[in-house]
């Protein structure tokens, strides 16, 4: 599989790769990405994961910070 994505993305045919990686409790898009010198010739490949349960995390922190009761709060005097 991976000598495919290789021919891929050397031959021009594909500009990306991907494939999951499906565990019990991780979800991960795993990429590679060619990397070619401005006249297009073909230097290699760059390699890297997302993993999609920590960024779920993650976005779940952050809307949590944003989260705010205002139910006992009295109006701001002006």
């Amino acid at each position: 599989m991976v000598e495919e994505f290789v021919n891929n993305l050397k031959t021009g045919k594909k500009e990306e790769e991907n494939f999951w990686i499906l565990m019990p409790d991780r979800k991960i898009l795993n990429r590679f990405l060619p990397v070619r010198e401005k006249s297009g010739k073909y230097l290699g490949m760059i390699e890297y994961l997302l993993d999609f349960k920590a960024l779920e995390e993650l976005a779940e922190e952050k809307k949590e910070a944003h989260v705010r009761d205002y139910s006992n709060s009295e109006p701001e005097a002006k």
